[in-house]
């Protein structure tokens, strides 16, 4: 997670938020598993990436990712 990006999207000053492994779905057709990773810390970011170090089969992706939380209003200061 990180607030801020460079022009390239790569994230500035990452923080790792959360580690873990997800099933395999291979063979679920449409009902693919649903799994929740709820935080220890609450946590204000802009920025999330999803890293895969290991997967399946030929490839790994992830059908959907949502995120859940209080939403805030940020203001930019004009230079």
């Amino acid at each position: 997670a990180a607030k801020e990006i460079t022009s390239d999207g790569e994230l500035i000053e990452p923080r790792r938020i959360a580690a873990g492994t997800l099933p395999n779905a291979a063979g679920t057709g449409t009902r693919l598993p649903v799994e929740s990773v709820p935080l220890d810390d609450e946590i204000q970011t802009r920025y999330l990436k999803f890293i895969a170090t290991t997967y399946y089969g030929s490839g790994c992706g992830l059908n959907e990712c949502r995120v859940f939380g209080k939403a805030t209003r940020v203001t930019e200061e004009a230079n």
